[in-house]
């Protein structure tokens, strides 16, 4: 009997040295992670090939993978050269996108400790972002308004602006737009000031512009899961969750994808119960107090009518559902002609291709999403999520060279999408 407990003891322990082997877990808090050995692979299975398609993400979650982009066409995952013997059993068709993720990472680093005078010449740290909506503050106060949602789990705070004319008008409209819900997504947070930038800069220099402030209230809040977003910057570069210590966790894991924590279809597919794994669900619907925070601010303002939050990777722009591949909202028609008029603009800057759709059908399931919760809890027709440049050459490691050219095509995409937003009251 006790050789018998001995096996069955052994047996539990290599069965966990064999998780531990293949799973990609959060270090200790103020560890610093390398991707020495790191690349990124390329399935070319398309979101038609379902069940393909649905084989990899079950792999994926079963192996606690990091899944970096996902598209219409393809999807990718980074993993560690050792592991790529077992990618064979799949069975499905793959190339190597990054050869070496560790370079491009080195790369990013030495460019952002480069002098860049310009706010836009490189990426932000938090406390940069912080000083750089004070600057607009002080520069337009006419025009702005800071705001603070909240704070996070760390005490952080959720800082924001609020633009608009000064009027008598009583019914101005509400735009909302966020970045950061997922930390290493640099590039959201940057776009978002820019757009911030261009509507100051340009109000009563462009026709356009100056009626957009002087109808629209818009809320713009660049960096939402500021815990994580500094651990992006400190401890780990591609970290995706919030900074929640997840105390039923067997292995000390750290996070939840605050971007499947609202509570709006919360707990159905694509979002995991593993408090390991990158789209971990949270305890409940709003556990956390960063989106919480969000949801509660654009449910106090009875005016929003248009609301986007800026991701990034893979040129895509999506509406609602995305708790579902077959059921489709009952705006679809004019959630998808604003959408395409979106693509065409922003492909008119810089000749970049995006596709669009609502999120279940053009991508995968995933549930407990923003852009759900604000179409389908708070009445917010057009209410999208933007996954910005690029295709899958640099991922969520876009160099600064990038910034401007995506906030230049972004804001195009917004002149349309508020105009629209106007002709439809």
């Amino acid at each position: 009997m006790q050789h018998l407990r001995r096996a069955a003891l052994l047996g539990l322990l290599l069965a966990v040295l064999a998780l531990c082997a293949s799973a990609r877990f959060v270090p200790a808090h103020d560890a610093v992670v390398s991707y020495e050995g790191h690349q990124v692979l390329r399935f070319t299975v398309p979101s038609a090939a379902r069940a393909e398609r649905a084989k990899l993400m079950a792999w994926i979650e079963a192996e606690r993978l990091d899944m970096w982009g996902v598209h219409p066409e393809w999807v990718d995952v980074r993993l560690d050269k050792a592991f790529q013997a077992r990618v064979s059993a799949l069975d499905l068709p793959f190339h190597v996108m990054v050869e070496d993720l560790n370079a491009d990472l080195l790369a990013e680093r030495a460019s952002i400790a480069g002098s860049a005078s310009a706010f836009f010449d490189t990426f932000r740290t938090y406390d940069e972002f912080n000083t750089y909506l004070d600057s607009l503050a002080s520069t337009y106060p006419h025009l702005v308004t800071k705001k603070t949602i909240g704070k996070t789990i760390e005490g952080r705070a959720i800082n924001g602006i609020v633009i608009t004319a000064p009027s008598n008008k009583t019914d101005k409209v509400g735009i909302v737009f966020n970045g950061g819900q997922h930390a290493r997504e640099w590039i959201g947070p940057m776009t978002n000031a820019y757009i911030a930038n261009q509507l100051l800069s340009l109000y009563d220099q462009d026709a356009l512009i100056t009626l957009f402030l002087d109808e629209i209230e818009w809320s713009i809040f660049p960096i939402i899961n500021a815990d994580g977003y500094v651990y992006s910057w400190t401890n780990e570069r591609l970290w995706r969750k919030n900074r929640r210590e997840n105390k039923n966790s067997w292995f000390g894991c750290y996070g939840v994808d605050i971007n499947r924590n609202w509570g709006f279809h919360w707990g159905e597919g694509g979002a995991s119960t593993d408090t390991c794994s990158e789209t971990y669900r949270g305890a409940n619907a709003f556990s956390e107090p960063e989106q919480s925070a969000l949801a509660e601010y654009i449910k106090s303002q009875a005016n929003v009518r248009g609301y986007i939050d800026w991701h990034s990777y893979s040129q895509l722009i999506l509406g609602p559902w995305g708790w579902s591949t077959t059921v489709l909202p009952k705006d679809i028609t004019k959630q998808n002609e604003l959408a395409k008029l979106a693509v065409e603009a922003i492909k008119s800057v810089h000749g970049k291709a995006y596709q669009y759709g609502p999120s279940g059908p053009t991508l995968y399931v995933s549930s407990g999403g923003s852009n759900d919760y604000t179409y389908g809890a708070l009445n917010v027709t057009y209410s999208y999520v933007v996954e910005l440049r690029d295709t899958g050459r640099y991922g969520f490691v876009l160099p600064p060279s990038e910034i401007v050219p995506t906030g230049e095509e972004s804001f195009a995409a917004v002149r349309v999408f508020a105009n629209y937003i106007l002709r439809d009251l």
